[in-house]
């Protein structure tokens, strides 16, 4: 089963959002105002609201999680596809998820209830541990530190 759904249902409630978990198709709902606003499938499937009636702040809201999930479908392919690491103990359950110039991007999984962290590494340091929520913010210091992009 993905993790989409749960990942995708942590940073919905960051954002005000509320998700209901229905056994019958393993779906996440997710409520605002009491009303849904989309529904993600075991398979990472999205499905956001189709009758176009939604208000203000339920556009917004919507805005927020399919940037969302786009940013939780990027990291949890990276991180399918990453390399484990061997030896690396005070990283468990991490992979390496991009190298460049010295520069390590990790993924580091906590487990389905708390979610991923990431962190750029090379020899010499360690950058800040970013939650999964900011998995942009650190992917930004990945290439800024392995020199595959300069400060704009």
């Amino acid at each position: 089963m993905s993790r989409v759904p749960f990942e995708l249902a942590r940073q919905a409630a960051r954002l005000g959002c509320t998700a209901k978990y229905c056994r019958e198709d393993k779906s996440f709902e997710f409520h605002l105002d009491g009303e849904v606003l989309a529904v993600v499938f075991p398979d990472g499937a999205y499905a956001g609201r189709a009758d176009g009636t939604e208000t203000a702040a339920q556009k917004a809201m919507l805005k927020k999680l399919r940037k969302a999930y786009d940013a939780v479908c990027e990291f949890l392919t990276l991180y399918e596809n990453g390399v484990e690491i061997d030896g690396i103990s005070i990283f468990p359950d991490s992979r390496v998820l991009a190298f460049a110039n010295g520069v390590y991007f990790l993924g580091i999984d906590l487990g389905l209830f708390r979610g991923f962290q990431f962190a750029a590494l090379s020899r010499s340091s360690v950058s800040k541990f970013y939650p999964a929520r900011k998995f942009p913010a650190a992917k930004r210091e990945f290439l800024l530190r392995s020199g595959l992009r300069t400060k704009e």
